[in-house]
């Protein structure tokens, strides 16, 4: 009777973990997002400013101890504004503005910084500017090797992002023949920032854009464009970063650390990483 009584004892226990297992497997292939607590807020969105607020978020932490401050994998604008209208999270990272819908909601949209938006290549291109008139004929395929702008003998591998994507946005808005060029259907298309770049850094002759903090934490090659280079006054194509979030709602800690992000050491910080501080409007 006694050896009974472990045996289910110990199938109860084998049961249980399993269960234990299951669950915790759904959340993490699901991406669910953390609900926040008092001393922990999830910050989900758009990978454009992913490595940005992680290193803020790093040295946020490394101050305020037994605080914590995570940024998770991108799941887009869209994703992180979803997140905040259905209360899975108390702030957002975005790189586009807000929808009337989402206006009409009542969210806040506060702009943090903003960053040159870029066309970069595999690091095996060595040219180093790029006219407008370039950008509409390699994405058109009217030009199909490096050879013809001067470089190597290497065929350009195409890579875009979807039509919602912020970065193209910015392009489409300043170039405007962008908007109207039919794209070769060999063109590949991502939809994520990170994808952009590991994608650009392994194909040889690959050409793409995206943010220039993003791009030149990779040690792609970084076009100028029309002479133009990115950071400096002049340069034309021109992204931001920003939060969102409703005011009632905002938690303290949330306050806290975007009060952070606006501060002198939260402004170094954008600086160093390759990004432009927007100041805080009142």
């Amino acid at each position: 009777m006694k050896i009974k009584s472990i045996f289910v004892f110990l199938t109860a226990f084998i049961c249980i973990g399993l269960i234990s297992c299951d669950k915790g497997k759904d959340t993490a292939t699901t991406g669910a997002v953390s609900m926040d607590t008092s001393t922990k807020i999830v910050i989900p969105g758009t990978g454009s400013s992913l490595d940005l607020l992680r290193v803020v978020a790093n040295r946020f932490m490394a101050i305020n101890a037994g605080e914590t401050v995570e940024i998770p994998p991108s799941t887009g604008s869209a994703g992180g504004i979803k997140a905040v209208m259905e209360n899975t999270a108390n702030v957002a990272r975005v790189s586009r503005t807000l929808k009337d819908n989402e206006k009409a909601s009542g969210l806040a949209y506060e702009v943090f910084a903003s960053t040159p938006i870029v066309f970069a290549s595999h690091p095996d291109i060595k040219i180093k500017n790029l006219k407008t008139s370039d950008i509409i004929k390699i994405y058109s395929g009217q030009i199909k090797n490096w050879k013809q702008l001067g470089g190597k003998d290497q065929a350009i591998v195409l890579i875009g992002r979807e039509e919602s994507d912020s970065s193209r946005q910015v392009i489409e808005k300043q170039i405007k023949e962008y908007k109207t060029i039919a794209f070769p259907k060999e063109m590949t298309v991502v939809t994520k920032d990170q994808e952009m770049i590991n994608t650009v850094k392994v194909k040889p002759g690959a050409i793409g854009f995206g943010t220039f903090a993003n791009m030149k934490s990779e040690r792609l090659n970084i076009f100028n464009l029309d002479g133009n280079v990115p950071g400096k006054e002049k340069y034309p194509l021109m992204g931001e970063y920003a939060f969102v979030y409703y005011k009632d709602k905002l938690s303290p800690l949330s306050k806290k650390f975007l009060d952070f992000v606006f501060s002198d050491e939260g402004k170094k910080i954008i600086e160093s990483e390759f990004c432009i501080v927007i100041p805080r409007q009142k």
